[in-house]
């Protein structure tokens, strides 16, 4: 009976002894799946946050962002700017290539969700890519007044700020900016048209009359 009883602990030891490894094992296991449960979850979350952020508005707001990164694109190749002078086109091609930038930065920012769709819109609207054209328009008045104008200091430098003006012209450039370089082309062909018409009845470059 002493003797069963002795090999009945024996063999209980025994087990407790196989057994500890494996609960051991299985709680280490569980311990360890904690964290990565935590770490799938934290990823989940974000990857929602992330799709959030690609949703409708998101890419509506991309994809207007694209259209006018294009345009700037096919701007910077045109004949029209090509056909300014190379200081010109040099000057207006730097202000193109800095607002290029400045629309892969507002989609950077879009596609991170470090920028609301609303306040990338708002950014969006200031951005007037279409102020080149008038831009180069305004050059190519210049260069006509100055074509047409007999010597004159006073014209000479109201088309020398003329030109300036819309040198400093981008798409960030306001309504109010590119009115007050319209009225400098107004004032100037005003000007010329005054030359002209003391040239042709007469007068002197000053409008004086000769006897």
């Amino acid at each position: 009976m002493l003797r069963l009883r002795r090999s009945t602990v024996a063999a209980l030891a025994a087990a407790s002894l196989l057994a500890t490894p494996a609960a051991t094992a299985l709680a280490a296991g569980t311990a360890s799946a904690a964290p990565h449960a935590a770490h799938a979850a934290h990823a989940a979350h974000a990857a929602h946050g992330k799709a959030a952020q690609r949703g409708p508005g998101a890419r509506s707001v991309l994809r207007e962002i694209a259209a006018k990164d294009r345009y700037l694109t096919r701007l910077a190749s045109s004949r029209a700017l090509k056909r300014l002078a190379d200081d010109q086109e040099a000057t207006l091609t730097v202000s193109i290539t800095a607002d290029r930038s400045i629309l892969d930065a507002l989609a950077d920012a879009v596609k991170a969700g470090t920028t609301s769709v609303r306040e990338a819109r708002t950014q969006l609207r200031a951005l007037r890519v279409e102020n080149y054209q008038r831009a180069i328009a305004l050059l190519n008045a210049a260069s006509r007044l100055l074509a047409q104008s007999p010597a004159d200091a006073n014209l000479e430098a109201m088309v020398k700020d003329l030109v300036t003006a819309a040198l400093g012209i981008d798409a960030s450039s306001t309504r109010a900016d590119l009115k007050a370089a319209g009225s400098l082309l107004d004032a100037a062909a005003d000007l010329l048209d005054g030359l002209l018409g003391a040239l042709l009845g007469g007068g002197g470059a000053d409008g004086s009359t000769t006897a």
